[in-house]
């Protein structure tokens, strides 16, 4: 399996994509050197290696120019400071083309953090995972992220402070996937839902506030759009007090 003698030979200037999910026993001085040693990483996977700490992250942003994807879920030392650049630079070389981040459970990276490195850092960002942290997405922080990015997959699951409150803005969204699981949500939050043109996924297990009527927005559209989205995925698992238990693939 991979160990920490194995993986030395796998740390080199041609590696593009490198999975270490779930690899904790890892020593973290190992992992200082991936940033150096794989200049041209387009794919980063550390989720749940609780060893990972920000000197960690920010060596591979400030040395793998070609970042696309970077997955930190679980890596729990994370904080603000692993996406900032030193005193007086410019953002971090792999924030510039970077694609996908994900950072659920990592509740010591704060709202201000967010904004004023990834998302000012990354201008192409697409992806942006967000589960678990609680603390840190409010309904003002939902909505600016729900509406005035160019998001296209937001997930923010288990982020149980966000209500309808984040929807009510309604202006163009450009989602293609969103997860809202176990947040407080009711039917009014649906009928914003159902106004993102592109959305094709949509998970919202768990919404507890949520009625059966949430199946009839998503089926017919808001009242006055005249149209629904196209979905092809819905994930509404345990939705309302009804405990409906429901997954359906639509085209």
């Amino acid at each position: 399996g991979l160990n920490d003698n194995v993986l030395p030979h796998a740390l080199t200037r041609q590696t593009q994509k490198l999975w270490l999910e779930g690899s904790s026993h890892l020593r973290r001085c190992l992992l200082n050197t991936i940033g150096r040693s794989c200049p041209k990483l387009r794919l980063l996977d550390v989720r749940g290696c609780q060893q990972v700490d920000n000197r960690i992250v920010r060596e591979v942003l400030q040395h793998c120019e070609h970042l696309k994807t970077l997955r930190l879920d679980g890596c729990t030392r994370i904080s603000d400071s692993a996406f900032a650049p030193a005193l007086w630079k410019p953002p971090l070389a792999g924030l510039l083309g970077l694609q996908e981040l994900s950072i659920g459970k990592c509740g010591q990276v704060t709202w201000e953090g967010l904004m004023g490195y990834v998302m000012k850092g990354a201008p192409f960002l697409k992806a942006l995972g967000l589960s678990f942290c609680r603390l840190t997405i409010s309904d003002d922080a939902a909505t600016e992220l729900l509406f005035n990015f160019a998001l296209e997959c937001l997930d923010m699951s288990f982020c149980t402070q966000i209500t309808d409150v984040a929807f009510q803005a309604r202006p163009t969204c450009m989602l293609r996937e969103l997860r809202v699981a176990n947040t407080q949500i009711t039917d009014d939050a649906f009928e914003a839902v159902v106004r993102c043109r592109h959305l094709e996924r949509l998970d919202a297990s768990w919404c507890l506030r949520a009625t059966a009527r949430a199946l009839e927005i998503l089926a017919t559209g808001a009242a006055d759009a005249g149209w629904a989205p196209r979905l092809r995925e819905l994930k509404l698992d345990h939705l309302g007090a009804l405990g409906l238990d429901v997954f359906g693939d639509f085209l």
